[in-house]
């Protein structure tokens, strides 16, 4: 009987080609879930910056909230500045 070698090389391909694509599949789903882990904390982070806007928004009609907020204000944003009443003349 001859040893042929064809189905050997065959079964070595499939064998590779099945641990990449576990590999494959494996990485998918890890960054996958991370994506999701990651979303969450984007999610808080959109609301509490959709409050923080909110309550400037107040903050400008309502000097005594402008300065509690300022402390708070995020480094990118300027800080708010209470508008001062000019002197009668």
């Amino acid at each position: 009987m001859k040893n042929n070698q064809i189905p050997a090389v065959f079964l070595g391909l499939f064998l590779l080609i099945t641990a990449a694509n576990a590999w494959v599949i494996f990485s998918y789903n890890s960054s996958y879930r991370e994506l999701k882990r990651l979303q969450g904390g984007v999610e808080a982070v959109s609301v509490v910056q959709a409050l923080y806007n909110e309550s400037v928004e107040y903050g400008k009609t309502h000097p005594d909230m402008a300065r509690l907020l300022q402390p708070a204000a995020p480094a990118n944003v300027p800080r708010a500045t209470t508008a001062t009443k000019p002197q009668p003349k």
